[in-house]
């Protein structure tokens, strides 16, 4: 069991300036305040784009990140494949006689 700082009963100080700040009053007042705190000439989309902006911008350079990662991965794989593919074709095109089937199809397919 973990020990909780807060209690269940009521913050009567809390709960009073709560009511105070947030109880508009005179609704068109409340209204007129709201709006005054908002600044000029924005329209919503403006608001929007301005939040937007540096999101798209972390969002493509996280995706140009982990896009490099993988190339970076992809190649590490194929590079072991391809030396480990590449002795296989070695030992069997280096032969003097005409190797089986199953070892061209082996190479072909990269199989050890």
């Amino acid at each position: 069991m973990t020990l909780n700082p807060f209690g269940e009963e009521r913050d009567e100080p809390l709960g009073r300036l709560l009511r105070e700040g947030l109880d508009p009053g005179d609704g068109p007042a409340f209204v007129r305040r709201v709006l005054a705190a908002l600044p000029a000439n924005r329209s919503s989309w403006e608001v929007l784009a301005a939040w937007a902006r540096p999101r798209i911008a972390a969002a493509l350079l996280l995706a140009a990140l982990l896009g490099w990662a993988l190339g970076l991965a992809t190649q590490e794989s194929d590079a072991g494949t391809a030396t480990a593919a590449g002795v296989v074709a070695g030992e069997v095109l280096g032969e003097p006689e005409i190797p089986a089937p199953d070892a061209l199809v082996a190479v072909a397919l990269g199989v050890e």
